[in-house]
């Protein structure tokens, strides 16, 4: 049966030793280095362009931001399953703007042609938008097919306990 955890496991066994763990990993710093070539190209935009363009590259940019450092304080620091699905619901999102960012810089592209002017910038950039867009994309599904393996399994332990602790002092057997 192809199941998306299958497909997942078979990936992460042949390329991270067969932890899904290094598998998310791996693509978290691929999305990563992916941010830091769209700031570039955002500041390069930001220059030659219209304010409109500038704008969305500054969104852009502002949303990986948060996305980034807030993205890699949950996967260090901050295992819990609250944690994880906000940051989980927040890459799906971030996925969505970028492939609304990428439809934006394509219209920009064709408005240049139009015009007649040099329209390489705006191609660009929506091709790493829409690449950006896959990559979180495949980064939401693979962190939510393994969530559980990244999901701090003390503090799912000691939150039963506590909460075996409280049915019991208030005399609720169960």
């Amino acid at each position: 049966m192809l199941t998306l955890q299958g497909c997942t496991s078979f990936l992460a066994s042949t390329c991270c030793a067969g932890s899904p763990r290094k598998l998310i990993a791996g693509l978290w710093y691929t999305i990563l280095a992916n941010a830091i070539i769209l700031t570039i190209i955002c500041i390069y935009i930001m220059n030659v362009r219209s304010s409109a363009e500038a704008f969305d590259c500054i969104w852009a940019v502002a949303t990986l931001f948060v996305l980034v450092v807030g993205g890699t304080m949950v996967m260090r620091s901050y295992h819990s399953s609250m944690a994880i699905g906000f940051f989980l619901g927040a890459v799906v999102g971030s996925s969505c703007l970028f492939f609304l960012l990428f439809m934006l810089f394509q219209g920009y592209a064709l408005d240049q042609q139009m015009e007649v002017q040099s329209n390489h910038e705006e191609h660009i950039m929506s091709t790493f938008c829409i690449i950006q867009s896959v990559l979180l994309a495949t980064f939401a599904s693979i962190l939510g097919a393994h969530r559980s393996d990244v999901v701090d399994q003390s503090i799912s332990l000691s939150r039963t306990k506590s909460n075996a602790a409280a049915r019991v002092s208030d005399g609720v057997m169960t």
